[in-house]
């Protein structure tokens, strides 16, 4: 069947309904407020069905034909034939980008689009890359498979890091390729007292006094590199504290534009330094790797980061929502979750991320600066 790519609609006149649609046997489901999240293994992501949808998974039995199943509908729940056709059409044609149907095709899988996932939501850019030239030294670092580049315009600072990595360093001529740059630390210097921390993007993740504290967050940052601890996944998110709540906020959210470390700690928010957060799957519970590196994890932070964070339960996902449309649904947020996935199998994932789901408040805000940390605030403390 065929679906209109402009509206994603389905265009029933370009649709048999003699078609017979058949689900596959191999695609991950769960469960979730009344409706259905469902991970193909052909798809990179999970998508979350409405409740019309998650009915009709239990529906298709790959031997009742698309009119067979409107008319069944059309005599089980009293709707014009002419609605339940359209219904049955559309959840179809979802079926099928969805990829849990037999004909569905795609070029990508599950597994591989997890594979290829990075804890940065976007790349290098002109100005960062200009910012790790200048620097005073570059320094190649593997962590398993991943190759990352870092760098300081401090030789203190980069001499530090190099005697604390070593055992990550990859030496020039070791690799073919320049690897791709991660973060750019710049140390305080003249009359500027502060240390600036970026991803690669050139969004700012620390900025407070003194070059200790800004090595810090960077060792901190560095741990959402090392694979996560057995039992656990890991899922592109940020998250702040507030009076002893972990409060996980779903990318953009915290992006764009950052929110400043005064504004934070003016209203008594504090920042986990970490692109990605490793929670495991049986709870649910953020259990990030403590820093691995004694000379780096002794360092001092400054308020109001926390550097990785004690591990401790979910209280609150945040998500986006443009104003004036509904909130996310438990479901949606569930396939969100999972979908930023950097490691762990689609079963996994989708079991964190219903355990996070479970146990926590859901809340919604537009991604710019002001209204995230207005929804922050309200968040801050249980009943709020």
């Amino acid at each position: 069947m065929t679906a209109s790519r402009a509206t994603g609609s389905p265009d029933i006149g370009s649709v048999s309904l003699d078609v017979v649609p058949e689900l596959r046997d191999d695609f991950e489901r769960r469960d979730v407020a009344g409706q259905a999240v469902v991970w193909s293994p052909i798809a990179p992501r999970p998508v979350a069905f409405d409740s019309v949808a998650t009915v009709m998974l239990d529906v298709v039995d790959g031997v009742a034909s698309i009119a067979e199943i409107a008319t069944d509908v059309h005599e089980a729940v009293g709707i014009p034939l002419e609605t339940a056709i359209q219904q049955v059409v559309r959840v179809v044609a979802e079926f099928e980008l969805a990829g849990v149907l037999t004909s569905a095709v795609s070029g990508s899988t599950a597994e591989a689009a997890i594979a290829s996932a990075e804890i940065f939501i976007g790349s290098s850019t002109p100005c960062s890359e200009n910012a790790s030239r200048l620097a005073t030294e570059g320094l190649t670092l593997r962590f398993g498979e991943e190759v990352v580049r870092v760098a300081c315009d401090s030789r203190r600072g980069a001499r530090r890091l190099r005697d604390a990595l070593a055992d990550h360093l990859v030496h020039e001529g070791e690799g073919a390729e320049e690897a791709p740059l991660a973060f750019v630390l710049t140390a305080p210097q003249g009359l500027r007292r502060s240390h600036q921390l970026t991803d690669r993007s050139g969004f700012t993740l620390s900025s407070g006094r003194g070059l200790d504290p800004g090595l810090h967050a960077l060792a901190s940052h560095l741990t959402a590199l090392v694979p996560p601890a057995a039992g656990s996944v890991r899922i592109r998110a940020r998250a702040l504290v507030a009076h002893g709540r972990t409060i996980m906020c779903l990318p953009p959210l915290l992006y764009m534009p950052p929110p400043e470390d005064r504004a934070l700690s003016r209203d008594g928010l504090s920042v986990i330094d970490r692109l990605a957060l490793d929670i495991e799957i049986d709870t649910g519970r953020m259990v990030n790797r403590a820093i691995p590196w004694p000379s780096l994890a002794e360092l001092p932070g400054t308020a109001p980061h926390l550097g990785v964070g004690e591990p401790q339960p979910v209280s609150v996902v945040m998500d986006t929502a443009a104003p004036g449309t509904p909130p996310p649904t438990a479901a949606t947020v569930v396939a969100r979750l999972a979908g930023n996935g950097v490691h762990g199998s689609p079963t996994d994932l989708l079991d964190a991320a219903t355990q996070i789901v479970e146990g926590a408040e859901l809340r919604s805000s537009a991604p710019q600066t002001e209204a995230v940390i207005e929804a922050l605030l309200g968040a801050r403390s249980p009943g709020a």
